[in-house]
């Protein structure tokens, strides 16, 4: 409890004076600090003044003095001495002498207090439980923080947290993590409301906190000067938010636990955008990546990478549709060039590979099989011939993209024709 801690304080307690507000109906009691003075109020317009001078002699054992029941047993003492005044609805006694901390304390008045916030039992306060600082939590900032700071303006927190608990505000305090505070706090010693923290290693919050922990509207600037500025729950990024790296790189979006969650957009340093969903911080699901060259590619990822279907246009205008994985085109698709060049097939990590067929601007088609991009196995060519606009189709084959041999003789076989159009 530290050794500031009242509770266990023994029959010498500090000299202070209490006034002990007891309410006769309800048969409870408070104590707040006042002047020394006693009155005692009855239902008629008569005040009698009464004035004890002495100790309340409660010598009870220190583990019963740290509990609630201190009041209860308190309250037994007094209510000897009221029985004198029948009529009164409240008696109001002052102690001139020193005694007791009371076990429970009065709210404090806020702007975050509501009439029915219950009245918390006492905790020790902040200035007890941890080392007031000389200075505002300001003086003890990086030099980085504060730079990056004014240019970034001014983080609005004047608006209370109004969810009904009494919180007051405190000086800096130095915390037994080394994080300095300021800010409002509530009757349990948690940061409660709006403050201000700076983290052992330098990085600066500014915004809400709840039982402890940072939830609601924020702003934190890392000691690398990456900024994060939106939602917080739990103390961390939760919601939507804007995050910004040191070079300029920039996340909007969605947040969960810390990481990109859900959909957003991120544009990078080099000019390049992506837009679409993220999970636990990477790129998943559907999404359009466009790089500063005009390139993009639209579809489907998953841990960062294309993988699924997905469009790729480079910025020369050839295209490729189909299967994605890994990052590179794996499976079925179709690659297009800008000069009218075609294929249509399988791949393997960016390689034509497996059955394909490719088709040249002036009609000539290799329908066949291939490898590591070549043509490569048995298959047909077709062509044109000068004087009829049909296809000549031929069956050979080929290695490493050169054509080895036909497969039949041309003149003990003849040509097959077969009925394509060149258009």
């Amino acid at each position: 409890m530290g050794e500031n801690w009242s509770c266990c304080r023994s029959e010498e307690f500090e000299s202070l004076n209490y006034r002990q507000e007891l309410d006769m109906s309800l048969n409870k009691i408070t104590y707040t600090k006042q002047e020394a003075g006693v009155d005692i109020q009855g239902n008629s317009n008569e005040i009698i003044q009464v004035t004890f001078n002495g100790k309340i002699n409660l010598k009870q054992d220190e583990t019963v003095l740290q509990s609630a029941a201190r009041g209860y047993m308190a309250r037994k003492e007094i209510e000897k001495k009221r029985e004198a005044i029948k009529g009164s609805k409240k008696l109001i006694v002052t102690v001139n002498e020193p005694m007791y901390e009371a076990p429970f304390k009065v709210a404090e008045k806020s702007e975050n207090l509501n009439s029915d916030s219950p009245k918390a039992t006492s905790f020790p306060t902040p200035e007890e439980l941890y080392e007031e600082l000389s200075s505002a939590i300001t003086k003890h900032q990086a030099n980085t923080v504060s730079a990056l700071e004014n240019a970034l303006g001014e983080f609005d927190i004047s608006e209370p947290l109004n969810d009904g608990v009494p919180v007051k505000a405190k000086p800096a305090l130095l915390l037994k993590d080394g994080t300095i505070y300021q800010g409002e706090w509530n009757s349990n010693s948690q940061k409660h409301g709006r403050g201000i923290e700076i983290s052992q290693d330098g990085s600066k919050f500014i915004g809400y906190f709840v039982n402890g922990q940072k939830e609601g509207k924020g702003r934190i600037i890392h000691i690398n000067s990456d900024v994060y500025q939106g939602d917080f729950k739990k103390d961390k990024a939760n919601g939507f938010g804007i995050y910004i790296h040191e070079d300029g790189s920039k996340y909007e979006g969605e947040f969960k636990n810390d990481e990109q969650h859900g959909h957003g957009r991120e544009e990078y340093s080099d000019g390049s955008v992506y837009e679409g969903d993220y999970r636990k911080g990477m790129k998943e699901g559907k999404g359009v990546f466009k790089w500063a060259d005009g390139s993009y590619f639209e579809g489907d990822f998953k841990a960062n990478n294309r993988e699924g279907i997905g469009t790729y246009v480079w910025a020369d205008k050839k295209a490729y549709t189909g299967e994605w994985k890994n990052g590179k085109m794996n499976g079925k698709g179709v690659f297009k060039w800008a000069d009218g060049r075609e294929y249509s097939g399988e791949y393997v990590n960016d390689l034509k590979e497996g059955h394909g067929k490719f088709v040249w601007p002036d009609g000539r088609i290799y329908d066949g099989e291939w490898k590591e991009g070549k043509q490569h196995g048995i298959g047909t060519y077709s062509f044109y011939t000068k004087h009829v606009k049909h296809h000549k189709v031929k069956q050979g084959e080929w290695h490493e993209g050169y054509r080895v041999r036909w497969l039949y003789d041309e003149s003990e076989v003849g040509d097959s024709i077969v009925n394509i159009s060149k258009a």
